[in-house]
């Protein structure tokens, strides 16, 4: 990026890559997490464990937004 020659070779180490291994957690587990929360916190957590809504979705959803006969939200998207 300076588009200069160096005067020395460099022999520098490359740092080795993370491995990032995703947590996946048992039902039991998330069942006990949930039953921990009340009102509000534990129906977004349901929306996103449930249905897979994304937290800005879940968090952004109104009451006009679920399906009383079904009782399910509906996916509107409002940007």
């Amino acid at each position: 990026m300076l588009r200069r020659l160096l005067d020395r070779i460099i022999n520098a180490v490359r740092a080795t890559k993370k491995l990032n291994v995703p947590v996946v957690m048992m039902r039991e587990e998330v069942a006990r997490i949930i039953a921990l929360m009340e009102k509000t916190p534990q129906l977004v957590v349901k929306l996103l464990y449930g249905s897979g809504l994304r937290i800005l979705e879940a968090l952004r959803l109104r009451v006009q937004d679920i399906d009383k006969g079904m009782e399910l939200p509906v996916c509107i998207f409002r940007l």
